[in-house]
């Protein structure tokens, strides 16, 4: 690495180098390699699954997505970093996924010192002692009808591509939080979007049809039961039991089958 050209270092740097060039803080760079490499696993197979499971109960959805990646790449070859950005669907599939099945699905925050003051919209937040817990419930926030209005629990990639709708998370951005938001925000998130969108990419141009194998493979226990036929939100099309700990996961596996394309 040091024998590295200056124009060189952009395309053969690694993120510790990155980390290295940036701060001598040996703490600091273990901190952010262990919240980008452990942190980012758990998270990014949890929108994997789920981007799966949407895709296997909207085959319209998984057609549309199928289309624009074959579009652009055929049926062989890989994406690179600077192309995929080109994948406005794609975004938009797992945006939505993202707001639905937030992986990490509770958060909190709480001050360094004593009678802190965070301005907000709504007036000022106090908090009068240092190590007071704020906590939030992300799916809430991303399923709330005054922010999304009221088909907020639908699944609707199209709300990402219309740009008045679009524009109202550009101007509110704590209303859309998989990743956190402000200065803590998560340092791994265009990781995330690459990592999931490269692997989108090579599902969608190998197989051309997903189906749901809850019913028959999962545990009985796992199934959702029939009496959220009769609830409110997203329970009566949900056919996955959504659970959540650090991370929101699916109750006894995600079961799907994955159907080749003919042309693979």
């Amino acid at each position: 690495r040091k024998n590295l050209k200056p124009e060189e270092k952009g395309e053969y740097e690694s993120f510790l180098d990155h980390l290295a060039d940036s701060t001598s803080d040996v703490e600091l760079i273990k901190d952010q390699l262990l919240n980008i490499l452990l942190a980012a696993r758990d998270t990014t197979a949890q929108l994997l699954s789920w981007t799966c499971y949407v895709l296997a109960l909207h085959p319209d959805i998984m057609a549309r997505l199928r289309e624009e990646v074959l579009a652009t790449y055929g049926d062989s070859e890989s994406p690179t970093f600077e192309n995929i950005k080109s994948l406005k669907y794609l975004r938009a599939v797992l945006d939505e996924v993202l707001r639905l099945f937030p992986p990490v699905p509770i958060n909190v925050r709480s001050p360094f010192h004593d009678a802190t003051v965070v301005p907000t919209r709504q007036g000022p937040l106090y908090f009068s002692s240092a190590g007071m817990l704020c906590n939030w419930s992300v799916p809430s926030i991303h399923k709330h009808k005054a922010l999304w209005g009221d088909d907020a629990d639908k699944f609707d990639p199209d709300r990402w591509i219309d740009p008045a709708r679009a524009r109202k998370v550009v101007e509110s951005p704590f209303m859309f939080l998989p990743f956190n938001g402000g200065a803590r925000i998560c340092i791994g998130q265009q990781f995330a979007y690459n990592e999931a969108s490269f692997v989108m990419v090579r599902l969608m141009q190998l197989f051309d049809r997903f189906t749901l194998a809850q019913q028959e493979a999962a545990p009985a226990s796992a199934v959702p039961p029939a009496s959220w036929k009769n609830s409110n939100g997203r329970k009566p099309v949900e056919e996955a039991w959504p659970k959540g700990a650090i991370t929101i996961y699916s109750k006894g596996g995600m079961w799907i089958r994955m159907h080749l394309a003919s042309s693979s």
